[in-house]
């Protein structure tokens, strides 16, 4: 406490408790004026203050004092106008408020700190007085919720922003939560001022009186809809193929079990539809993953479009779909809505500005007839896939006991081919070629033998295409150049200078490794690559990529000779024979078997040979079986031909013992017309 002077403003008396906090002696005091113990720049403000003095009692707070030792202190002031020896004085009280000063900035900055981090984490508070019904928000909740602050809050307090399918549920957790007098939490959905939706977690307790009576409800609500949206994505993700955005594997599961669930009338059919597109690896193969990417988006858009609201479609992987019809009467009506799907593939795809066509094969089950279950149901309905399948595809099936087993020993089938390069379970045998002319065979075609220990001896048309549909065809196929190969050299070594026609797939001509396959092989066996001819079906040039048509052209620059094989069956086209540097023409044996009283299959034979010849292209005849057709084709000057009037196919060693006694059985086109004048 002090006494100044009004006009001087000079300290006329302090007390004891003023040296002591602000460290003057009562001598140092009675030298200084009020304004030396305050900070410079609060000298204007004192001035005014002081001026502005009511006569009697005076206080003020928000002063800042400086005491001896520099330290500033946050003062409230008490005064009143005194007479002090003959003097207009003021009479001082000064209490120290710098501690509650200090305290109270620190409770701004925490509610800041915590009104910035239920900002930053979405996060508001509540304090629900029951007894009162006072509410009170934090800035956070208003911002959840979309509205400003507000001096009063509606009695319906949280309940008046929850989603009406939501509102019941909220209601019932947290009145059971009072009733149990625990803590409740809650996700939710609810409805901005705004009126956007968001997802929210809510989580509340609850405060009690002396008598243990709920006196208020206090909790926290988040906004978690990023975090919803995140999981919902994820969900979808898990849930959903990545490319098309149709269910997978997993849904479908989920969607066929609720399905077969349902109690439906007895005459009520599920249909359900595997779906594989023909011929999709030749596509991936031949013009990129990319392109195969874009024609399976396409098929599924074209499904979605077709379908109805009630159907399912989904794709379980690679070019694969499922589809299924519930709720149909019968067979009729299924076989009606198959056909709209194959529909769906009559028009051809525009993908990178091209125009493709695509067909599918489609196996069907019925529930219950064909199972109750969804694992049996989709077994047999790819049994019934692959049962279209074998029909050459661009059409459907519906499952029968038989496919059953025919499906298994698909699965068998399969399963042994893995293991048939292992266990050495592969031979070849040669069908000679003979020159029309000379009528020695002058070289051989490489054909592939499987015996399996527990399958039997496999046919060639029952395994190769499984092969090619695995892959397998890859390590198969290079086996097969080592083994043509080094048999090829063991004939020229011997005398017997043959060329080898090795037929290759469309799926081992698109893989980058054939050329290196076959080079590796060639070194192996120290053989001549004029030696080789490579026979290709017309289908492997369809869409043929500019890396494919390279891949040919490197192969005939190290002197191996292209065949096209069964020529005129497929997409016979003079433009491949423009493009390709092919060598050699084989004439398909269904032209051959009635040439001689067809003549539009001579009319056909005839214009091959001399196409060919005038191109400078030699000619090869399949299937050659009777003199006849022998005779026809001398006539011609057919270059070559191959077939059972000649011999079958036969073990290596056989080949060999034909070559050494070909002068004793010559076949040529003298002693031919010799035996026919006889």
């Amino acid at each position: 406490m002090w006494i100044y002077d009004c006009q001087t403003l000079r300290f006329l008396d302090v007390n004891d408790a003023a040296v002591a906090l602000y460290k003057y002696s009562q001598r140092e005091f009675l030298s200084m004026k009020i304004s030396d113990i305050r900070a410079a720049s609060k000298v204007s403000n004192l001035l005014q203050t002081v001026a502005a003095a009511r006569p009697v009692l005076n206080h003020s707070t928000g002063w800042k004092h400086q005491t001896r030792d520099g330290r500033i202190i946050d003062v409230e002031i008490t005064s009143s106008r005194i007479s002090y020896q003959d003097r207009s004085a003021r009479l001082v009280s000064v209490v120290d408020v710098t501690e509650r000063t200090h305290s109270e900035a620190r409770l701004v900055d925490s509610e800041a700190a915590l009104a910035a981090s239920q900002r930053i984490a979405h996060l508001g508070s509540f304090n629900h007085d029951i007894v009162s019904n006072e509410r009170t928000w934090s800035d956070e909740l208003y911002r959840i919720y979309g509205v400003p602050p507000q001096p009063s809050i509606s009695k319906d307090g949280l309940s008046q922003f929850d989603h009406p399918e939501d509102a019941e549920t909220v209601r019932e957790t947290v009145e059971k939560a009072r009733i149990a007098r625990q803590p409740y939490s809650i996700d939710h959905r609810v409805v901005r001022a705004d009126g956007v939706i968001r997802y929210v977690q809510e989580q509340g307790d609850w405060l009690y009186d002396a008598e243990r009576n709920v006196r208020c409800n206090i909790g926290t609500v988040l906004d978690i809809s990023d975090r919803k949206t995140a999981e919902e994505a994820l969900t979808h993700l898990a849930y959903h193929d990545a490319l098309t955005g149709l269910p997978n594997r997993a849904r479908l599961a989920q969607q066929l079990t609720e399905l077969l669930s349902r109690r439906v009338r007895r005459s009520v059919l599920h249909a359900v539809l595997f779906i594989d597109l023909d011929r999709f690896k030749l596509i991936n193969d031949t013009l990129g993953h990319r392109f195969g990417d874009d024609i399976l988006q396409a098929v599924a858009a074209r499904f979605q479009h077709i379908l109805r609201d009630k159907d399912i479609v989904a794709r379980p992987g690679g070019d694969e779909f499922i589809v299924v019809f519930p709720d149909v009467r019968d067979k009729l009506e299924v076989g009606k809505l198959v056909n709209r799907i194959l529909e769906v593939f009559k028009n051809p795809f525009a993908v990178a500005g091209h125009e493709h066509f695509v067909s599918a094969s489609i196996g069907v089950s019925l529930f219950p007839d064909d199972g109750a279950d969804v694992d049996t149901l989709l077994q047999r309905a790819d049994a019934a896939m692959y049962a279209a399948k074998a029909e050459g595809g661009n059409s459907f099936h519906f499952y029968t006991a038989n496919m059953q087993r025919s499906a298994a020993r698909h699965f068998r089938l399969e399963s042994a081919l893995h293991r048939a390069l292992e266990k050495n379970e592969f031979r070849m045998h040669y069908q000679p070629l003979m020159s029309v002319r000379s009528g020695n065979i002058v070289a051989t075609e490489a054909l592939l033998r499987w015996d399996d220990e527990a399958l039997g001896a496999m046919n060639p048309s029952d395994f190769i295409p499984f092969a090619e549909e695995t892959g397998l065809i890859i390590p198969i196929g290079e086996w097969v150049f080592k083994q043509t190969c080094a048999q090829a050299k063991a004939w020229n070594a011997a005398g017997y200078p043959l060329r080898m026609f090795i037929n290759v797939s469309a799926r081992q001509l698109s893989a980058g490794s054939l050329v290196k396959l076959l080079r590796a092989a060639l070194a192996d066996s120290d053989l001549e690559p004029r030696l080789i001819q490579l026979e290709l079906t017309e289908n492997s040039f369809i869409n043929a990529t500019p890396e494919t048509l390279a891949r040919l052209h490197e192969l005939k620059s190290m002197g191996i000779g292209l065949a096209i094989d069964d020529f005129g069956m497929e997409y016979s086209s003079l433009n491949y024979l423009r493009r390709l540097p092919i060598d050699t023409l084989k004439i398909d044996r269904s032209f051959i078997s009635d040439v001689v009283r067809d003549r539009f299959n001579q009319s056909i034979v005839r214009a091959i040979v001399g196409m060919a010849h005038d191109l400078g292209l030699q000619v090869i005849a399949e299937g050659v079986e009777t003199p006849e057709q022998y005779a026809f084709l001398a006539d011609l000057n057919c270059d070559l031909w191959q077939g059972f009037y000649s011999s079958e196919a036969q073990s290596p060693e056989l080949i060999t013992d034909l070559l050494r006694n070909q002068h004793k059985d010559v076949v040529s086109l003298e002693s031919f017309k010799k035996r026919l004048s006889v």
